[in-house]
């Protein structure tokens, strides 16, 4: 099964309506799309994506479905894990 990334067309239409966003937000998504997004890689013969055809995911399917890291009763942590070089000194 051949994967095809999906193009900047695809990749607009994914992040769906966005005028209700402020104007800043809405800059910050639309400019420069190509470099905001890194494209997804070819998968190698092991990847999930060679042998599973996937949809894709729509901004709007993500944030309906993914879990909020929200403090409640048996879960009183947060955890933050920094990603990339983190130098800062302390």
């Amino acid at each position: 099964m051949d994967f095809i990334p999906p193009d900047m067309k695809s990749i607009a239409e994914a992040l769906g309506n966005i005028k209700q966003l402020p104007r800043d937000m809405q800059i910050a998504v639309t400019s420069k799309l190509d470099e905001s997004f890194q494209p997804v890689p070819i998968p190698s013969d092991d990847d999930w994506l060679r042998s599973h055809k996937e949809k894709g995911q729509t901004m709007k399917a993500f944030e309906r479905k993914t879990s909020k890291a929200v403090p409640h009763a048996t879960h009183k942590t947060i955890y933050i894990q920094p990603i990339g070089s983190f130098d800062h000194p302390r």
